[in-house]
């Protein structure tokens, strides 16, 4: 908001030194006009006949006004047509501001938490897994869909490419079987997430998690690696 009243003082900042302008151009235009008709006037009184600035050649003291006043109206159009474009450019960036600023307001702000369930032995991979369970917060209405990488598994028979939906600020839990070969290595869970806002605008976030193994517990470090529109 600061910015925009800037912009707009800026610009009749602007106005007012072009009017400035013009004026002092018209000023000067006439003095010159008046300046070099004077000196004609004079060149005439005291030079030969054969050497006259003739009307006929030079033109008259009114064909001389005639084209001051065409000269200053150029000015005039090219001027205002300059300060027609900074008008455009500034609402332009007023514009995306306030476009930018909706967006913001309603773009949903999403955590995500993990925790450890169990450690069993999954007949579906024939090995040791962990079972954790993602808790995906949102404080704003979104629809979303979750895609991992590696060797996961959404429970309750849902795809990673189902739509989820929260129509109120909540919190949903999706739980996640992680290979054992995962712990305390450098490959991570990842997590992206394909969400939109209620208006329909389409977003990306991914985040990293690292299964760590210390003490005899389990630990989750993550990153998030980014949250921004398609």
């Amino acid at each position: 908001m600061v910015y925009v009243i800037f912009v707009i003082a800026m610009n009749e900042k602007k106005e007012k030194n072009q009017l400035t302008e013009i004026f002092f151009i018209i000023v000067y235009a006439l003095i010159a006009t008046a300046i070099l008709a004077s000196i004609i006037l004079l060149i005439n009184c005291f030079w030969p006949k054969q050497n006259l600035f003739k009307a006929e050649t030079w033109g008259t003291i009114s064909d001389w006004f005639t084209y001051l006043v065409t000269l200053i109206g150029g000015v005039f159009i090219y001027k205002t047509l300059e300060s027609q474009m900074e008008v455009q450019k500034s609402q332009a960036v007023i514009t995306r501001i306030e476009t930018n600023k909706h967006l913001y307001s309603i773009k949903p702000n999403i955590n995500i938490k993990t925790d450890f369930i169990n450690d069993v032995y999954d007949e579906n991979y024939d090995e040791r897994v962990l079972q954790l369970v993602l808790k995906i917060s949102s404080d704003k209405p979104m629809t979303y869909q979750i895609l991992l990488t590696g060797k996961y598994l959404l429970s309750k028979g849902k795809s990673s490419d189902s739509n989820f939906k929260h129509t109120t600020p909540s919190t949903s839990s999706h739980y996640v079987a992680v290979s054992h070969s995962m712990i305390n290595t450098t490959y991570p869970l990842i997590i992206d997430l394909k969400y939109k806002d209620i208006e329909g605008n389409k977003y990306k976030y991914m985040k990293m998690i690292f299964v760590l193994y210390v003490d005899n517990d389990y630990e989750f470090k993550s990153a998030i690696h980014y949250d921004e529109l398609e």
